[in-house]
């Protein structure tokens, strides 16, 4: 994965990605901890875990794969309003 890629996944980045969805109504992202990414042959998956704020619903998924394209690039589509894209996709608890 290319240097610093993951970097635009910070807990704000999340936060309105979240909230756009309507996956997050209330309360933040306050943590995001990223895993060890792994190859496949046409991308690289990585595990995101997060970590929110105590007035988040009890619902918001804690964990989120990421898969990116296999040079590296996180696809266009990851900036859409749809979280839930074939992108990231949510882990339920």
């Amino acid at each position: 994965m290319a240097e610093g890629a993951l970097e635009k996944f910070s807990p704000g980045f999340l936060t309105e990605r979240l909230r756009a969805s309507g996956v997050l109504p209330c309360g933040r992202v306050l943590a995001v901890e990223v895993g060890e990414g792994r190859p496949t042959l046409v991308s690289t998956v990585v595990p995101l875990r997060m970590e929110y704020s105590s007035d988040a619903p009890a619902t918001t998924p804690t964990r989120l794969f990421l898969k990116t394209t296999r040079g590296g690039s996180i696809p266009a589509c990851t900036q859409s309003e749809n979280v839930r894209s074939p992108s990231i996709e949510t882990l339920h608890r």
